[in-house]
């Protein structure tokens, strides 16, 4: 059974490798005639011309008649329409092509004859070509090799991210993948997302980051951590950003590891999202305020605080037309000041991220610290109190004001 199995396979595959094409025609005569009528002879011109750009590879030819007249007369009368047909073919560039000529007589009719129509079907000559087909050779495919994914790959960011994923993960995301890293104030700061919550509490930013995919495979990922003098007490968790660019908690794990010497913040996510690595100010140091102040006939639009160390962006508080105030965080590095006025022109003065520790500064109640601060005016105590800083911006700030 099995070699017969075999010998079908190969003779289906050698059919199938020499297997040809053809093209069929009809030549139709008269009744007791051998002769080709004007209609069928352009017919028949126009059917040749339509192979002359072919490879003809042999030519079939059959002739055939009615039943009337006796059986020896239609075998002749089929003889002769084939050569008639013949003689044309003849005039063609088919001259070379072996022709394999048959004449049946009677003997083969496609149709009755008993009516006019079957008999002019059956009066004809049945013309097939058939055509070389080139062979083509189907080289063997070639194994396509499995990929080995018993290793991880890791993409390294200019703000010193790291981003860790299986290397077969990586190859299915790698055309829909996008991770945007916001480590430093000013990328913070170019991307307008704040480091605050929803009801405007400042939080302390470890890193964010905006990861895009169109499948969901584990990501490790890995930000630099930048010790925070300001606050060691901070304790970090997850978030996720909300509406107007704050933030809001979510679950998850931070793990503190070390990587080539340096440590990290390590967090894994398995879809798009926008994660912040953030921690509310410690309670031993509540956000300090401060307050930006502008002078008279001037009307605040927009005003934001930033600063580099922690890398922050916060609004204000509240707002009325000269004064900004800010619920911030002790800053270990002097905070910047976006800040649009309307003057009273009614024309509009920007002071772009400049750094507030150029205007007018004044403080009072205490320090960015935890050290305990008292205050005393006359015999009256002062309660603690976080830094209290205000600034006082001038007209002469303004570039547009003289």
């Amino acid at each position: 059974m099995k070699a017969i199995t075999t010998l079908l396979f190969f003779a289906l595959y050698f059919s199938t490798l020499h297997a040809q094409e053809s093209r069929k025609h009809q030549v139709y005569f008269a009744s007791d005639k051998h002769a080709i009528s004007e209609s069928e002879l352009t017919k028949l011109k126009s059917f040749l011309r339509s192979l002359e750009a072919l490879d003809v590879e042999s030519i079939q030819l059959t002739g055939h008649t009615d039943s009337d007249a006796d059986e020896e007369y239609n075998i002749e009368l089929s003889d002769r329409r084939v050569k008639s047909v013949q003689e044309v073919i003849a005039t063609f560039d088919l001259s070379t092509i072996p022709v394999d000529s048959k004449f049946y007589g009677e003997s083969k009719p496609v149709d009755e004859n008993t009516n006019p129509e079957g008999k002019q079907n059956n009066r004809r000559v049945e013309i097939v070509l058939n055509l070389k087909v080139p062979e083509v050779f189907h080289e063997p495919q070639a194994k396509i090799p499995v990929q080995n994914c018993s290793y991880d790959t890791t993409l390294i960011f200019p703000q010193g991210t790291e981003v860790t994923m299986n290397i077969c993960d990586y190859f299915a995301i790698k055309d829909c993948f996008q991770f945007i890293e916001y480590n430093t104030g000013e990328s913070i700061r170019n991307s307008n997302l704040t480091t605050m919550t929803a009801d405007g509490t400042p939080l302390i930013s470890g890193g964010m980051f905006e990861i895009k995919m169109c499948k969901e495979v584990n990501v490790s990922v890995y930000i630099p951590r930048v010790p925070n003098p300001c606050d060691s007490a901070a304790d970090f968790t997850l978030w996720t950003s909300g509406s107007a660019g704050t933030w809001s908690p979510i679950k998850g794990t931070i793990d503190r590891v070390r990587r080539g010497g340096r440590e990290f913040l390590k967090t894994v996510v398995s879809k798009t999202t926008s994660i912040n690595l953030d921690a509310l100010p410690s309670k031993t140091s509540p956000p300090p305020k401060m307050f930006v102040k502008v002078p008279a006939g001037f009307k605040i639009r927009n005003v934001k605080l930033s600063t580099d160390v922690p890398a922050s962006l916060i609004l204000a508080r509240k707002v009325t037309n000269r004064k900004a105030t800010f619920l911030s965080i002790c800053p270990c590095s002097e905070p910047l000041i976006y800040l649009e006025v309307e003057n009273r022109k009614g024309e509009l003065d920007t002071l772009n991220y400049t750094q507030l520790n150029d205007y007018d500064k004044r403080e009072a109640f205490g320090k960015c610290k935890m050290e305990e601060v008292t205050k005393r005016v006359l015999f009256l105590k002062i309660r603690k109190k976080s830094m209290y800083r205000k600034y006082l911006i001038r007209k002469s700030d303004f570039l547009n004001e003289t």
